[in-house]
């Protein structure tokens, strides 16, 4: 019989993410008989903030869980207009793949993240 799997938050350890400098995520297992997505608690300091990035082949869901950050977003790396939205506890947001975007830490407190990186190309369309 399947059970489920059940995680402490507290006993996952911060690691530096591979990706984005100067961000601890705590990973979800991630093992063989689970897809292959990141599922992850992202981390961002005061003052700090996540860089200019673009996922082409991935979905990304989040949901605000700690702190007030802001959301930016572009069609493109060097495109004319950008978009910002201010983030803030219990909100969610879902960034399409091929979106730029990157985020800042507005508040004086940690901002923290529950983030499903879902990689398209993996899962069968329905």
């Amino acid at each position: 019989m399947r059970v489920p799997e059940i995680i402490y938050l507290q006993q996952l350890a911060w690691t530096a993410s591979p990706v984005v400098a100067g961000v601890e995520v705590k990973y979800f297992d991630n093992s063989a008989n689970h897809a292959p997505d990141d599922l992850m608690i992202l981390k961002l300091d005061m003052d700090n903030h996540i860089r200019w990035h673009v996922h082409e082949a991935a979905t990304e869901v989040n949901y605000v869980l700690q702190g007030h950050s802001r959301l930016r977003y572009a069609e493109s790396e060097n495109s004319p207009s950008v978009y910002e939205h201010d983030l803030e506890p219990g909100m969610a947001f879902i960034i399409p793949a091929g979106l730029w975007h990157s985020f800042i830490n507005l508040g004086n407190e940690t901002a923290l993240f529950f983030s499903y990186i879902l990689h398209n190309g993996n899962h069968p369309k329905n």
